[in-house]
């Protein structure tokens, strides 16, 4: 009988390794297809309806790229954790399971406020490029004008 209950022990513990690889699987290939989704967003080429300076549109990316940093490593801190469990059933393992979900979530909604601040230094850098032009085409202009006055 004894035998019996150490060979049910073992099956039980050999499932709780199988479920825990598979939910493992699960989340990394959730992560891997969420990571995949977000860097497939294009950023758009329609003109932005409000007008944003270049520094403070960089300003803002910037420190946008620095949560999307912070965030990145603590996804592969959660990842390593997870893979210090390699499979076991444990309650630290549905833990850290929990932790990289939470993680990999937080990592999404930076990087989904990023975007945005990478397409609005885009567009600032559009209309200030296109200012640029104008302002010298002003100047080609009045050089001009110039020239026709002074007769040169």
């Amino acid at each position: 009988m004894a035998s019996r209950i150490a060979v049910l022990k073992k099956e039980i513990e050999e499932r709780e390794k199988e479920i825990a690889q598979i939910l493992q699987e699960e989340e990394a290939n959730k992560a891997r297809e969420a990571l995949a989704r977000s860097k497939a967003v294009r950023i758009a080429e329609e003109p932005s309806s409000k007008r944003l300076s270049l520094a403070g549109a960089l300003s803002a990316a910037i420190d946008a790229g620095d949560d999307c940093i912070f965030a990145d490593q603590c996804v592969k801190k959660a990842e390593a954790k997870v893979a210090e469990y390699e499979g076991f059933a444990t309650m630290g393992a549905y833990e850290a399971y929990e932790v990289l979900e939470q993680e990999t979530a937080d990592a999404l909604a930076v990087q989904r406020k990023w975007y945005p601040c990478v397409h609005d230094v885009l567009v600032a850098m559009r209309d200030s490029e296109r200012e640029r032009d104008r302002y010298l085409e002003k100047l080609g202009l009045e050089l001009e004008t110039l020239k026709k006055v002074i007769g040169v």
